[in-house]
């Protein structure tokens, strides 16, 4: 846990870290901290470099969790699959530029769908710093999504 304090609060704020398996069998033994985490308002969700694992099937508790109880993530390639995102009508803001991932991680992680949206969206602001996997290139590509208001 960090805590700080924003100049315009008076009362501190907290960012929690969790290093922890989120693979569906390993949540289902900490529904402990799926209660933590649903008890706080106002949640913002940060996913980085988390090795494509929130597209694969196997990790649908913590996608479901971070979709269900999140308002806003901002996220490399790595997090939540683009295309779900636009299925569930988040707004989602481009910033740098969309490369194949690296080839450690196979080809079911290319994101034909967010490539497209790189291609055709205009004005996507670049990036002056790296963020993820490529880090040894200026292929660095984030997306600010939020929830649609009900």
């Amino acid at each position: 846990m960090v805590e700080f304090l924003n100049e315009k609060k008076t009362k501190p704020q907290r960012m929690y870290y969790f290093g922890t398996d989120v693979e569906d069998g390993k949540m289902k033994e900490k529904m402990e901290l799926v209660a933590f985490i649903k008890s706080f308002p106002n949640k913002l969700t940060l996913i980085k470099s988390a090795s494509y694992i929130l597209h694969n099937t196997n990790f649908v508790l913590m996608r479901d969790l971070v979709l269900n109880e999140t308002s806003a993530i901002l996220q490399d390639d790595t997090g939540v699959r683009y295309e779900t995102l636009k299925e569930q009508n988040w707004q989602i803001q481009l910033y740098g530029k969309y490369a194949r991932p690296v080839a450690d991680f196979g080809s079911y992680t290319f994101q034909p769908a967010l490539n497209q949206a790189y291609q055709t969206t205009k004005d996507i602001k670049k990036l002056n710093f790296t963020y993820g996997y490529h880090w040894k290139t200026d292929n660095t590509s984030l997306m600010i999504c939020r929830k649609p208001k009900k």
